[in-house]
């Protein structure tokens, strides 16, 4: 789940300022997050997040790991993915918490050394789009380009422009990961077209995931604070 709140100033633009991963269950196709051990997750940590942070909860992530595409990425809503997205907006959008769907493809970054990563929302199943209109809103007349890039549903979601921010909090934990682990230039140079590396990729990630920790851990005993990075899209 993702942290964040509508931008005070501009109406069409979510701020994301956090992210939380859930305790789920993973398959080729689908994941499992409607039993009691995730259901109570939630609501213990929106507890805790409730008392301590001004945001709410007003999104969710996910990622599409399959193997590297070289025109496209794998970000865009499948048919699961919008059921679960249009539930959502229906359940927190009229409460003035508009819902966002964000979507990884992990492998295809790891190959380009850049973020690859799509924000998304549902239109109403009443809506009618323009004709051949595919989520970045441009028209594309063949029917098997728009699925390749955009899925089957490519006329019921659209894609959000991103842009990103950075907290003085997390300069400094990203400058002490660049120069203590250079775990961004290790896995960007890293050639994931090739099987046995993109094998390794969980190793790699889990590496990562314990250097962050650590590097958290360092930000807490220097100065109080806790880790503020974040994404903005509008």
């Amino acid at each position: 789940l993702m942290l964040g709140r509508p931008h005070t100033e501009e109406q069409t633009t979510l701020v994301v300022t956090d992210a939380f991963p859930l305790p789920i269950e993973g398959f080729e196709t689908r994941v499992i997050a409607d039993d009691d051990k995730v259901i109570n997750y939630m609501i213990n940590l929106g507890e805790t997040l409730e008392a301590t942070r001004k945001e709410k909860f007003m999104g969710w992530y996910h990622s599409h790991p399959f193997d590297v595409d070289e025109q496209h990425s794998h970000c865009y809503l499948s048919n699961t993915d919008l059921s679960t997205q249009l539930s959502w907006q229906r359940q927190e959008d009229p409460h003035g918490n508009p819902w966002l769907a964000i979507v990884v493809d992990p492998l295809r970054s790891l190959a380009k050394s850049n973020p690859e990563f799509g924000a998304f929302r549902v239109f109403p199943p009443e809506y009618n789009g323009a004709p051949n209109e595919t989520p970045d809103g441009k028209i594309v007349e063949e029917d098997s380009k728009r699925v390749e890039e955009w899925g089957a549903c490519w006329n019921r979601y659209y894609k959000l422009d991103i842009e990103y921010f950075m907290s003085p909090q997390a300069k400094a934990v990203i400058g002490i990961l660049s120069k203590n682990f250079l775990w961004m230039r290790t896995l960007g140079s890293t050639p994931m077209l090739e099987r046995e590396n993109r094998e390794r990729f969980s190793e790699r990630v889990t590496a990562v995931s314990s250097k962050l920790e650590t590097a958290d851990v360092q930000m807490a005993h220097g100065s109080g604070s806790r880790l503020g990075a974040g994404m903005m899209s509008g």
